[in-house]
């Protein structure tokens, strides 16, 4: 159970250091972003995978720039 716990709070800061990293050099953002996906995906629990997901998006939604998305760059979160 504490494991668990440990590693969750690990993902929530990973999160919290990749939006800090993006806001620091813009042009590593769709990198950064792919693996914060990718490790977002990796959480077997639906609830806190879906937590994890509102904590990723609410972190990084002021952080990205209002680009017009092509059909192929989409990202599923």
């Amino acid at each position: 159970m504490v494991q668990s716990a440990i590693r969750l709070h690990f993902r929530y800061l990973m999160v919290t250091v990749g939006v800090v990293y993006i806001k620091l050099k813009p042009a590593a953002c769709e990198t950064i972003l792919k693996d914060l996906v990718e490790m977002c995906r990796g959480v077997q629990h639906p609830l806190r995978g879906l937590f994890l997901r509102n904590y990723l998006l609410q972190c990084t939604k002021n952080v990205l720039p209002d680009v017009k998305v092509s059909s192929s760059q989409e990202y599923v979160v």
